[in-house]
């Protein structure tokens, strides 16, 4: 009787979180965040019911949890009430989350902050009551820019995202209905400086797009196009994102719902690629990791021993290790006692999911015949996902 009790009990539970999640979306996220580890049962279960609803939030809700137990982020404490001047209460609030700051230039007035907004909410809540948008430099350091931009937004927790763009296209075939083209562009926010480990790439899912009559938007993408670009180069702490959908006629006008996951991934594990028995070889597969790598053909050309190597996987150009440009593979031609022929050309291309490298070697140091080629390459990666959506968006 006892054990059927604490069942029952057990159910209700789920029951309760799955109720909160449906009443309370993004802030029912952040109580069941907030409660740890006891709410990642009850979440599970939700993830599993028929309201696609109470599984997005819950996904959401349990991908911070992973974040949190690896280690990838702190929480950042909720708001208390406050009035001060603004300078003080937007340094208590940077302060809270951890960040450097500037504000030489923040208008001199009285604000006031409402109790229990998290770090995001109150950081949109200070933009809009002062007109100024909060940016980093190309040291980390937060600073007032340009005035407030009245976009879609989304904030909850530390993450915040804007929508900065809607383009829309047609394209007219004969004997074919007209194909609605929609292209959205964003900012994510503050995304990668939460994570305590350097982010090795960013990939972007579309979990669900609906348009206003709540029907299917397709996603498509073009490989060649990053659907996450970080700007590393000037060391900026958000990105930018584009996503690409099709609807299914001319009656879309607005994107109703749209929900997204960040992919940000991380190394795990470094391994070498080798192909042995390599001359006159063509099109030899091997799988390390959660890379494919073929050797397309390699074998002497006149007075040169040409190599060819596709290697696929996601993030496939930032896979190569200790290589800032990466554009150069690191392949490396072997004879049987592990004597290196010397690399003299090659050539390069991707589109962002494959990359194929040429390369030729001279034998110029008097090693034997060609018998392996080998290089490295980041085969396994931790991925933390981080949710988050859009609402009615309007099309041009």
């Amino acid at each position: 009787m006892r054990l059927s009790w604490l069942f029952c009990l057990f159910l209700l539970s789920q029951d309760d979180v799955a109720a909160r999640l449906k009443a309370e979306k993004w802030r029912g996220v952040q109580y069941l965040v907030e409660k740890g580890e006891g709410s990642r049962a009850a979440l599970q279960e939700a993830t599993k019911g028929g309201d696609r609803d109470v599984t997005f939030y819950a996904q959401a809700a349990l991908a911070e949890l992973d974040s949190l137990r690896a280690g990838g982020h702190s929480t950042v404490p909720r708001t208390t009430g406050t009035q001060a001047q603004a300078a003080r209460v937007v340094a208590d609030l940077f302060k809270s989350a951890g960040l450097s700051f500037s504000l030489d230039s923040l208008p001199e007035k009285s604000l006031t902050l409402p109790d229990g907004l998290t770090f995001a909410e109150a950081l949109d809540a200070v933009s809009q009551e002062l007109n100024v948008e909060f940016v980093q430099d190309d040291k980390g350091t937060w600073k007032p820019g340009g005035p407030f931009n009245k976009v879609p937004r989304f904030s909850s927790g530390s993450v915040r995202a804007r929508m900065e763009g809607v383009v829309g296209g047609t394209t007219w075939n004969p004997g074919l209905p007209p194909t609605r083209h929609l292209w959205l562009t964003g900012n994510l926010q503050g995304f990668f400086s939460r994570f305590r480990a350097p982010v090795l790439y960013a990939d972007l899912r579309v979990l669900e797009a609906l348009d206003e009559h709540g029907r299917d938007l397709r996603w498509h993408r073009d490989w060649h196009e990053d659907s996450i670009h970080a700007q590393e180069e000037r060391r900026e702490r958000d990105a930018s994102f584009i996503v690409a959908l099709k609807a299914p006629d001319l009656k879309t006008t607005r994107v109703a719902c749209l929900r997204l996951a960040a992919d940000f991934c991380f190394k795990k594990k470094e391994d070498r690629i080798t192909f042995d028995k390599v001359a006159g070889a063509r099109s030899v597969r091997t799988v390390v990791g959660d890379v494919e790598a073929t050797l397309l053909r390699a074998g002497m050309e006149g007075d040169v021993f040409r190599v060819d190597v596709k290697v696929k996987a996601p993030g496939v150009d930032a896979r190569i290790p200790g290589n800032e440009e990466r554009r150069e593979l690191g392949i490396r031609l072997l004879d049987a006692e592990g004597r290196a022929w010397e690399r003299s050309g090659g050539g390069y291309g991707s589109d962002g999911r494959e990359s194929t490298y040429e390369s030729e070697f001279k034998n110029r140091a008097g090693a034997g015949p060609p018998a392996t080629v080998t290089f490295s390459m980041i085969t396994e990666v931790e991925v933390r996902s981080v949710y988050f959506e859009f609402r009615d968006l309007n099309l041009p």
